[in-house]
């Protein structure tokens, strides 16, 4: 776990901005994981660092630049009513008992 931490470079930039300077096909995945639209009440974990996030919607602009960068696909993690899954096209794996779900944008 250790060395795959390593691996990770933290950069501070909001989505959009970053996404812009890099070049076509440089990631494998860009993965989303916004403020949910809704407040999940059981998630404790989050709560303190919620005046510290960004609370910018995800934008059409940045579905079409993430789509450009990523190699293999977009990933977003959202509420799981959240419309931002069909509005931009996700294939959405559903989790029966979860108030988060996962949705897909794969590259051919």
């Amino acid at each position: 776990m250790k060395e795959a931490m390593e691996k990770i470079t933290v950069i501070q930039s909001k989505a959009l901005e970053f996404l812009k300077t890099q070049q076509n096909d440089s990631v494998d995945c860009v993965y989303f994981d916004p403020m949910f639209e809704e407040t999940i009440l059981e998630s404790d974990g989050i709560k303190g660092l919620g005046q510290f996030a960004i609370h910018d919607d995800l934008t059409e602009e940045s579905i079409i630049e993430a789509l450009r960068v990523a190699k293999k696909r977009v990933v977003l993690k959202d509420y799981y009513k959240s419309q931002r899954f069909e509005r931009y096209g996700f294939i959405v794996n559903r989790r029966k008992s979860a108030k988060f779900h996962f949705g897909i944008i794969e590259k051919n």
